[in-house]
């Protein structure tokens, strides 16, 4: 008798869980266990968005030690190595590859009120560069003008969307006209300045 083995696929057992973070939440497992796993998580977290990056650029493994002409073994090695013992190199390497950038910042996190601040001021200096290279390049003068006006129109969109968040009304707020409105102020403002006179 010709009998044929045929294998069932292997049955699902238990809960499927999006992440390990959730898996730890439903296991019942201590508070410190969940602390333990939070600080390793934490101390692997770049090595983990060096992994992540290379897999949304589309490079494999193999790839990726070619172009850092070393083994497999050792992009897995810093793929899963602790944030001490990833190197500046290591981290320029996997963007200039990834084609990306990587911003490095050390020491605690920034608060809201500071990170809006450092980001005011790299906003500030990038405008002072494109306001330099309008006055060298004439031809990109007008072009430079208008991403201006875009970018102060878009700012105070910003602050406007988010001022109406804010739980109280007792502050001015930020209003965006639409031209016609400004339009039409700028007349009255006008009218109001020659009855004036």
């Amino acid at each position: 008798m010709n009998s044929v083995n045929h294998k069932q696929p292997a049955k699902q057992m238990g809960k499927r869980y999006a992440s390990a973070a959730q898996l730890l939440a439903d296991s019942g497992l201590s508070e410190e266990v969940r602390e333990a796993y939070e600080s390793i998580k934490q101390e692997h977290q770049v090595a983990e968005q060096l992994r992540q990056m290379r897999r949304r650029a589309g490079i494999t493994v193999s790839e990726m030690a070619k172009f850092l002409r070393t083994t497999e073994e050792k992009v897995v090695e810093v793929e899963t190595s602790s944030n001490r013992e990833l190197t500046l190199g290591i981290l320029q390497e996997y963007a200039r590859h990834a084609r990306t950038r990587i911003a490095v910042r050390v020491g605690p996190p920034l608060n809201h009120v500071e990170s809006i601040k450092s980001s005011a001021f790299e906003i500030k200096r990038n405008l002072k560069a494109l306001a330099a290279l309008a006055k060298r390049e004439e031809e990109l003068n007008e072009s430079i003008q208008s991403f201006f006006g875009e970018a102060f129109f878009n700012i105070l969109k910003i602050l406007g969307e988010c001022q109406r968040d804010l739980p109280s009304e007792k502050e001015p707020r930020i209003q965006l006209l639409s031209q016609s409105s400004v339009k039409d102020e700028q007349e009255e403002f006008d009218a109001r300045q020659l009855s004036f006179y």
